[in-house]
C-alpha cells in the first residue's frame, strides 16, 4: 500500500484543515474527507507539512473508497 501526501484534512470539529497552516506538531484530531479514516500531520522542519492516513487505524471501507491510497 503507498500513502499518498494530502495537503488537507478535516478535524475533529468537521472544519477543512490545510497542512500548510501548521509550522509545529498539534495533539489535534485529522480525519480524512474521502474515507473519514484517522490521519497524521507530519511537519518536518524546512519542509512543507502535509497529512497521511494512520496506518494502524486504517478500515476496509478505506482502501476500496480512498483515492489517497494507492495499493
Amino acid at each position: 500500500m503507498k500513502n499518498k501526501h494530502v495537503k488537507s484534512a478535516v478535524n475533529e470539529f468537521g472544519c477543512l484543515i490545510s497542512a500548510s497552516e501548521f509550522s509545529d506538531p498539534t495533539l489535534w484530531k485529522f480525519y480524512c474527507f474521502h474515507c473519514s479514516c484517522p490521519m497524521e500531520l507530519v511537519v518536518i522542519h524546512g519542509e512543507t507539512a502535509y497529512f497521511i492516513h494512520d496506518p494502524m487505524q486504517l478500515t476496509e471501507i478505506a482502501f476500496s473508497a480512498c483515492p489517497t491510497l494507492v495499493c
